[in-house]
C-alpha cells in the first residue's frame, strides 16, 4: 500500500511538472474607456449632452459592461482651463473629470442612450 501511494505522488508531480503552461492564462489586453462617474457628470446643450467622465483602462473582456452602464471608448480628452470654465460659469464641480464625450440629441431621441 506504502508503496502504491508512492508511485501515486511521484506521477503526480511529473504531471504536474510537464504541463505547467496549461496553469498559466494569458493576460488580458487593456482598453481605454471614459469612465462616467455619476449622472451629475453630463450638460445638456442645444445640440445633445456633454458627458464627463475619467480615463480608466479595463481588460477586453469588462468593456462591453462599461458601455452598457453609459460609457464610452470614443472620447476628448478635457483641458483643464475648459474644466475650469464649466465650474465658474456653471457652477458644474467635476473633481475627477480629465474626458468627455458628445451624445447628440437624435441618439438619444431614437434609443441609443448616453454611450
Amino acid at each position: 500500500m506504502k508503496r502504491l501511494i508512492y508511485v501515486m505522488c511521484v506521477a503526480g508531480m511529473l504531471v504536474t511538472i510537464a504541463m505547467p503552461n496549461y496553469a498559466i492564462a494569458k493576460p488580458e489586453e487593456k482598453v481605454s474607456i471614459c469612465h462616467v462617474n455619476s449622472a451629475n457628470d453630463v450638460l445638456p446643450t442645444w445640440w445633445g449632452v456633454l458627458v464627463f467622465g475619467k480615463e480608466i483602462e479595463v481588460a477586453e473582456s469588462a468593456v462591453e459592461a462599461h458601455l452598457a452602464q453609459g460609457d464610452s471608448l470614443f472620447y476628448l480628452y478635457l483641458p483643464e482651463g475648459l474644466r475650469d470654465f464649466y465650474e465658474d460659469f456653471y457652477g458644474i464641480k467635476l473633481p475627477n473629470a480629465d474626458s468627455f464625450f458628445f451624445v447628440p440629441w437624435w441618439w438619444i431621441y431614437y434609443g441609443g442612450g448616453v454611450q
